[in-house]
Parts: C-alpha cells; sequence; structure tokens
C-alpha cells in the first residue's frame, strides 16, 4: 500500500480523484474511498455543456455549481431537499436512534423488566432495525423510493399505535418489532432518492 495514501492522487478507469479513506477488507484487499477531482465525462474530452447533457440523459439531476456555499443555497431552494431532511430526522436522527436509547428505560419501567433484559431487548431492536435496511433497500430500487417511504412510514405508524395502547409483554414487543420494520425500510428508502441524484463519489477495489 506505499502507492496508496490518504491525499494522494490516483488515476482509474472513470478518471482521476483523491484517496479519502482507505479500508483494509478481510480478504487482504483494500478499499479505497476516491473523490473525484474532475468529472468522468470531461476528463474523456467532452466540454463541460456535453458532460452535463449526457449526465443529464443518464439521470443525474443534481450538478456541483463549483461553488459551496451556492450549492447550498442551491439545495436550499429545493423543497425535496427539506423533505429527505424530515424524513431522515424521523426514521434515523431522531426516530431510530433515539427510541435505542429509550427503550431500555422503556422495558424496566414499563413492564418491570431487569436491567439486562430491558438493554437486550432494546439491541433485538437495533440489531433488526439495522439489518431489515439490507432487504429494503433493494425493495426501494424496485419500486422507487418515494412509494416505499409512503408504505414504511405507515408501517411505523402502525407499530407507534400498537405500542402506544399495548399493556402486555407480547404485544410490546410486537409494536417494537412492526416499528423497527417501519423505521428500517424508511432508512433505505429516504437514502435510495439521494443515491440516484449522481454524487460525484467514487469507490475502486485495490489489490
Amino acid at each position: 500500500m506505499t502507492d496508496y495514501e490518504v491525499g494522494n492522487h490516483v488515476t482509474f478507469a472513470g478518471g482521476q480523484g483523491q484517496i479519502t479513506n482507505i479500508e483494509d477488507r478481510p480478504n487482504g484487499s483494500h478499499l479505497l474511498h476516491v473523490y473525484t477531482t474532475d468529472g468522468q465525462l470531461r476528463k474523456q474530452g467532452n466540454d463541460p455543456e456535453k458532460s452535463r447533457q449526457i449526465a443529464d440523459d443518464l439521470g443525474q439531476d443534481i450538478f456541483p455549481s463549483g461553488n459551496a456555499w451556492e450549492s447550498l443555497k442551491t439545495s436550499a431552494r429545493n423543497r425535496r431537499t427539506w423533505i429527505l431532511v424530515f424524513l431522515y430526522t424521523v426514521s434515523f436522527g431522531g426516530g431510530f436512534t433515539s427510541l435505542s436509547a429509550w427503550f431500555p428505560t422503556y422495558w424496566e419501567q414499563f413492564h418491570e423488566l431487569s436491567l439486562a433484559t430491558a438493554g437486550l431487548l432494546a439491541g433485538v431492536f437495533i440489531a433488526y432495525g439495522s439489518l431489515i435496511r439490507v432487504p429494503a433497500g433493494s425493495i426501494s430500487d424496485r419500486f422507487g423510493g418515494e412509494i416505499v417511504a409512503i408504505v414504511s412510514f405507515a408501517i411505523m405508524a402502525l407499530g407507534s399505535v400498537i405500542m402506544t395502547f399495548a399493556t402486555g409483554f407480547w404485544p410490546a414487543i410486537a409494536g417494537m418489532m412492526v416499528l423497527g420494520t417501519g423505521m428500517g425500510i424508511a432508512n433505505a428508502a429516504v437514502f435510495e432518492p439521494v443515491r440516484r441524484r449522481g454524487v460525484n463519489t467514487s469507490t475502486i477495489i485495490s489489490p
């Protein structure tokens, strides 16, 4: 790895870029995170306007402006930015993360379980909500992030209602798992539209 260090510039099939992070993989290879300093199409000899048109035809609909402040202002004027921020906050930042910290207290105080058991159940919620994102990502790719997001938030609402009125242990468990299902799917659905915006970042595998 003497030729690959964070900060170095590398050339690959898509163009040139700067290494921002290096991860060691179990099989002995290395995963390089590369920020492309020049657009791939422009590096192939296309002029800026033609590159933009080709990228637009391929599905990219947000382009770097060359100025960070202008990019922020452009994003702020796009209502979808704020919708995604809200959905992310509810499904992950203020939802999944907060519940992960709150569930031990819930199980201990409302169902009089031991702290160890309460922590274990909170761990089940965290693991399940995280693992379900894997198939949820494929579902979002197939049916579209917006539709899947609507369904997932409906599932979250159902889980919340179940937990609100649950007085017994097993109904509360069912509500928690339904809520975890909705949040896990929502996380994948919210990130799915972002992935399609054509962020100017590439990842390559180094032998």
